[in-house]
């Protein structure tokens, strides 16, 4: 099976839209717990309860139930701390699947990132990284499951409890930190337009960082991910629209300053109405009100 079959077939389990177009006749056969996805109407049906027997059909797999038994039958490597898996004839006995089968889901597994096979020391189960969420929103928003203003919209409510939460959290270093990159933004503002992004999606993930939590930060990372093409094209707008102050300083970059400011403040309203500035200041240079 192909990346890009592997890929299709795995929005399956991604989409987590609990709904379903099946007409009267109901759902084809499923296994219970897994997301069949109706590619025609862009939807996905859900099938509940817990597994019964046989946990693989010809039109999808339960995978969170597949990574539950082989978390059941994997052993801590001494040394490494690494869930080691059985043998994969060892598996298929156990599971009570074929060769084949066994593979593909396998293959499922570890393009989504929960698994790592190494040749010759065997595969190990595993938690992702963002490539997992990147690749969630990459299908969801191809399909047309999510919108790119449902993406702006859930970035900035995250954003805004990010600053909320950096303002109580923050370190005198986190407060430098984050005032150095303000300030390579706003030097490469008017240069370097991809140096002056970067600068300012580093300060955003510094922002995340800060606050330690490592579902803000998977979240964060896919969004970023999502919106990196149309971020740097508004960027592109919007330092197009805005005129420099006396110091050849643009309003994009140096609204930052007020969040930084009131991070240091340890002012966590006024760091929520820094960075809701910030969004607002971005709105009215792109849509050029």
């Amino acid at each position: 099976m192909s990346e890009n079959e592997i890929m299709t077939r795995s929005i399956r389990v991604l989409s987590t839209e609990p709904a379903c177009n099946c007409g009267d006749a109901g759902p084809p056969p499923a296994p219970p717990g897994s997301c069949i996805w109706d590619g025609g109407n862009k939807q996905a049906a859900i099938v509940a309860d817990e597994p019964s027997g046989e946990w693989q059909s010809e039109m999808g797999v339960d995978l969170a139930y597949l990574v539950r038994r082989l978390a059941e039958q994997a052993t801590l490597e001494t040394g490494t701390g690494r869930l080691r898996l059985p043998t994969e004839r060892e598996l298929v006995e156990s599971l009570d699947v074929s060769r084949g089968t066994l593979r593909e889901q396998l293959s499922m597994l570890g393009m989504l990132g929960f698994l790592d096979r190494t040749q010759g020391r065997g595969s190990y189960l595993r938690v992702p990284d963002a490539s997992f969420i990147r690749l969630y929103f990459d299908l969801s928003g191809q399909l047309g499951q999510l919108s790119g203003s449902q993406f702006r919209s859930a970035r900035e409510m995250l954003e805004l409890s990010t600053a909320e939460a950096a303002a109580r959290m923050a370190t005198a270093d986190d407060v430098d930190e984050l005032r150095v990159l303000v300030d390579q933004m706003v030097a490469a503002g008017n240069e370097d337009d991809q140096q002056a992004l970067e600068a300012d999606l580093q300060f955003h993930r510094r922002l995340v960082t800060i606050v330690d939590n490592p579902i803000l930060q998977l979240v964060h990372d896919g969004l970023s991910h999502a919106l990196s093409s149309e971020v740097l094209e508004r960027r592109r707008q919007a330092v197009g629209r805005a005129s420099p102050d006396p110091g050849h300083r643009r309003l994009v970059d140096t609204v930052h300053y007020g969040i930084v400011d009131a991070i240091s403040d340890r002012d966590p309203d006024g760091a929520r109405a820094a960075m809701r500035r910030h969004f607002e200041v971005w709105s009215s240079l792109v849509s050029g009100s």
